[in-house]
């Protein structure tokens, strides 16, 4: 659950949001026009403000809270993605098959966002 349901929100400049997880590893943007895609979890993200959070330490999904669950399932639901899988996803697919946890380690991040080839 920590990797794939959103723990808050970031908005960009140009209006763009992205979902990130508990880790603070992006996994999905919807632009202005609507579009959502699975963005690469070593993106660095350039956004305004605090980011908006879904839940906090003492609520998480994970410990059996079933409104913070409720409320990030509909969050993705919102999103249009409860049913797809994120590029963090597919890389602990990968993983696993390939049984090297390697693949899930943070990188560099020098892939930056908001990106005119996004």
């Amino acid at each position: 659950m920590r990797l794939f349901l959103p723990y808050g929100k970031w908005i960009c400049t140009e209006g763009t949001e992205v979902l990130f997880n508990r880790d603070y590893s992006p996994i999905w943007l919807r632009k202005v026009d609507g579009t959502v895609n699975s963005i690469d979890e070593d993106t660095w993200i350039d956004y305004l403000d605090e980011p908006d959070f879904y839940f906090a330490d003492n609520n998480t999904p994970w410990s059996g809270d079933k409104v913070t669950f409720a409320k990030c399932l509909r969050v993705l639901k919102e999103w249009a993605v409860e049913n797809k899988s994120s590029r963090l996803m597919n890389s602990l697919t990968t993983a696993i098959e390939s049984s090297n946890t390697d693949l899930l380690k943070r990188k560099n991040r020098q892939k930056v966002f908001p990106v005119a080839s996004i």
